[in-house]
């Protein structure tokens, strides 16, 4: 299933056709921003929990992700200070890089969701501008940055989230159990 759209921001989900209930949402999962997919969705049986418990946190922090030192730096300085505080450190004493840490971290996108997602480090925030800006660092230390509507997230977002709650629910029935009323 495609939850939003290609060519601006869209998530495509699947759970695993043979789950037998009861189970562990596995499944396969890919991110689409401005017709690039982000993600391995030939890798077959990923836990979708965790990219669902990202995509409600964002959802949770909308509109409200942003961080007033980005506002003079262009897409690539904030994701090089993204970067700088939450991975690749800075001569900081432990005390200001987990301060650091803890400023920072709500925008990590993409990060250690599952194998389909390796190797990629991704940055997510919405602008006061009304954008969703959405950087990501792909194996080979490439950033790609993309901008759009904040509308165009909240939709796929909400839309996934309300499929893998319904898909949970599915699965972690009992076969032949028959939902509560």
């Amino acid at each position: 299933m495609l939850f939003g759209t290609k060519d601006q921001f869209g998530i495509e989900a699947m759970t695993e056709a043979d789950l037998a209930r009861p189970s562990t949402e596995w499944g396969r999962t890919r991110i689409w921003c401005q017709n690039e997919s982000f993600g391995d969705f030939e890798n077959p049986y990923n836990a979708l929990g965790s990219a669902s418990e990202c995509f409600r946190s964002a959802l949770n922090a909308f509109p409200d992700l942003w961080d007033s030192a980005f506002d003079d730096l262009d897409d690539a300085q904030i994701f090089q200070q993204f970067n700088e505080a939450i991975y690749t450190g800075t001569d900081l004493g432990s005390e200001e890089i987990s301060q650091l840490a803890a400023r920072y971290w709500k925008f990590d996108f993409l990060t250690n969701w599952g194998e389909h997602f390796d190797p990629l480090k991704g940055f997510l925030a919405f602008d006061p501008n009304g954008h969703t800006l959405f950087m990501v660092e792909d194996r080979n230390d490439a950033v790609r940055g993309f901008r759009f509507p904040q509308s165009c997230f909240v939709r796929a977002a909400t839309d996934f989230v309300d499929w893998f709650d319904s898909e949970a629910e599915r699965l972690h029935k009992k076969t032949g159990e028959q939902a509560a009323s």
